[in-house]
């Protein structure tokens, strides 16, 4: 099966760890990561062999058209195996994360289409439910969810031409989640590319604006930069207070670009300066 986003990853986050990139957190969580990241690749090889619902432009972006098919019993189906492994990662780490809670998620047929589509939504009220009924924390579920989407929102991608919606705005064109960072490529030939960390979508994006709330007022976006890493800052909105991560590039790569999900992981310190400088997450 020939190599897709889900093993460019694996190899980017290879060549950043690496490339002495500042990690904010212990060799234990990077071992963590990395063996996510290859289970996650394992995943996309197993479903890009798997007969998925063909997506038509009615149903994209999935957060708002793509209800039906995310509770759909098909999609279930094809995500459940992936359940045990990805519970039985997390348990290494969290004891309190064990098996029951696996069995949980598959005994309801109707959890998994719920939590996938509180997660692209960003409905915490529903992440929240899903988190009571499996007994576990809202943060938890919110991962656990992330987790067990990422590959099939991924290969379902690679697989669907992406309908033009028009004007972008700062969610996915194609599976609806809020952006998760952005790309800020130098020079008169770049640009500004907002990336979704779930299905790892990249669509273009005005410069100057919140990618957020649209606020086009310069005066109230503030770029925060970090002396360690000046590849990394934070966009903040002093309208809406939120930010996003940015990766800021001389040109545009000639062929992998930072993926988006690979820099979230590697940059959490930026979240908690961000946090400790009054900024939400969006």
């Amino acid at each position: 099966c020939e190599d897709g986003m889900c093993d460019t990853r694996l190899r980017y986050f290879e060549s950043r760890i690496a490339a002495h990139a500042k990690i904010p957190f212990s060799e234990g969580m990077v071992q963590f990561y990395r063996l996510l990241l290859e289970m996650q690749s394992r995943e996309c090889h197993r479903l890009r062999n798997e007969k998925l619902p063909e997506l038509t432009a009615a149903q994209i972006p999935l957060s708002i058209k793509g209800e039906e098919i995310l509770r759909s019993s098909a999609v279930r189906e094809i995500v459940v195996p992936g359940v045990p492994s990805l519970i039985s990662l997390i348990h290494s780490e969290r004891s309190d994360i064990g098996p029951a809670v696996g069995d949980a998620i598959i005994a309801e047929e109707t959890l998994l289409g719920r939590m996938t589509t509180a997660l692209l939504c960003s409905d915490t009220e529903g992440i929240a439910r899903a988190a009571s009924e499996i007994g576990i924390g809202t943060d938890d579920c919110a991962f656990i969810a992330a987790n067990l989407s990422r590959p099939l929102l991924t290969v379902w991608r690679e697989k669907t031409p992406i309908p033009d919606g028009g004007e972008p705005d700062s969610h996915c064109p194609f599976c609806g989640h809020q952006a998760g960072m952005a790309v800020l490529v130098a020079g008169a030939e770049g640009g500004r590319y907002l990336c979704c960390t779930l299905c790892g979508n990249r669509w273009r994006y005005k410069r100057i604006a919140c990618a957020v709330c649209g606020n086009e007022d310069a005066s109230r976006l503030i770029a925060l930069s970090l002396e360690e890493d000046p590849r990394l800052r934070l966009d903040c909105c002093e309208t809406c207070g939120s930010y996003l991560k940015t990766v800021s590039l001389d040109r545009a790569p000639a062929e992998d670009w930072p993926d988006a999900f690979v820099e979230d992981i590697l940059s959490a310190h930026l979240d908690t300066s961000a946090l400790t400088a009054g900024y939400r997450r969006a």
